[in-house]
């Protein structure tokens, strides 16, 4: 960026020090600040991107685990409703042997009698 200066001087014989800017360089300063800025737009847009993608892929991933945990919930209910069912069939089955156990101990017990 070329700056045209005036060798220290404001042009009135003091020793000021300002600079003059023509035109043009300040045009190409505000264009290469707005570079810049584009150029840090970009980045933000293209990291927000990714964030995004990486979110529906995790949301992808969470309705695959909620419907593998309502798969095995369903599967935990089925596995407890069997459970009852064999229990309560061993109970049944289970009172029957002793009735049967009893009767014959009762047989048995009369037959030393």
């Amino acid at each position: 960026m070329s700056s045209s200066a005036k060798g220290g001087s404001n042009g009135k014989g003091g020793g000021g020090g300002v600079a003059v800017v023509s035109i043009e360089d300040h045009e190409q300063l505000l264009r290469d600040m707005l570079a810049e800025a584009d150029g840090k737009v970009a980045a933000a847009n293209g990291v927000a991107q990714d964030a995004w993608t990486e979110l529906d892929a995790l949301r992808v991933q969470l309705a695959k685990m909620e419907q593998r945990f309502h798969g095995a919930k369903d599967d935990a209910t089925a596995a407890r409703n069997d459970v009852q069912k064999l229990h309560k069939r061993n109970g049944a089955d289970g009172a029957k042997h002793e009735a049967e156990l009893a009767t014959l101990a009762n047989a048995l017990q009369e037959s030393y009698a």
